[in-house]
């Protein structure tokens, strides 16, 4: 059973001239069609500016189709903005507070999701007490993820983040992500990490210009993303030309 669909989604944009005006539309997404069914994982695969991010946005909730449909999961877990606009004059421990509220878990639910919370982060009390202005992007990470993964989400969303994780906490993660997916979550992953998305995704999306180009199993989008990448290297100008 699908968890997530979309079906033909376009997603437009219109971005600021140096003026700070308004320019003529744009496309971020173009004819998207994708179904995450329950305990799959879904790899996106894509150079910067592929619509990655523009694409688990969508299926997170928070950017609306311009043209299209989605059907979306009814509790999504989401891993996106290491750099969320939060005060960082605030300490770890409220930042968690904060996102919880924003997720809609408050009085007796984040007490009792709270001591996962914490045991997820790996932080200590003491760093928990620290202001954000204080932590690395592997810390801010830790935050997120360990709150997405204690609600067990019926979908979880992860954006790239993961790169900013120190290698005993991304092995940790990922042994979570797995946990998750078995236990019939269906995740959607974006990375350039292609370890990442071998030891994750069952299959995998690749997006070009907001575009699908290529979907199928982990291997083969795999060798069509590195065959991508290599045209685009023998395209890219040379210094000096």
């Amino acid at each position: 059973m699908a968890i997530i669909e979309l079906d033909e989604v376009w997603l437009s944009y219109r971005p600021r001239g140096e003026r700070g005006e308004r320019e003529a539309p744009r496309w971020a997404l173009r004819d998207i069609s994708l179904s995450v069914a329950a305990g799959e994982c879904v790899g996106v695969l894509g150079a910067n500016g592929s619509g990655k991010s523009t694409l688990l946005r969508v299926i997170a909730g928070i950017f609306t189709p311009t043209r299209g449909s989605a059907r979306l999961a009814p509790s999504i877990g989401c891993v996106l903005d290491l750099t969320l606009g939060l005060n960082r004059d605030l300490s770890g421990s409220q930042a968690l507070e904060v996102y919880a509220s924003i997720d809609g878990i408050t009085g007796s639910r984040w007490r009792e999701l709270r001591p996962f919370v914490i045991e997820a982060t790996q932080l200590s009390e003491l760093t928990l007490s620290h202001a954000l202005s204080t932590y690395s992007l592997g810390m801010l990470l830790r935050l997120q993820f360990a709150l997405a993964v204690a609600q067990r989400p019926v979908a979880l969303v992860v954006d790239e983040v993961l790169a900013a994780a120190d290698s005993g906490y991304r092995s940790w993660a990922t042994g979570q992500i797995k946990a998750l997916r078995d236990q019939g979550t269906a995740v959607i992953l974006a990375s350039h990490d292609a370890s990442l998305i071998r030891a994750l995704a069952q299959r995998v999306i690749v997006l070009e210009r907001g575009a699908q180009v290529f979907e199928g199993p982990t291997r083969a989008a795999l060798q069509h993303y590195r065959s991508q990448e290599r045209v685009r290297r023998a395209q890219a100008p040379t210094a000096g030309r």
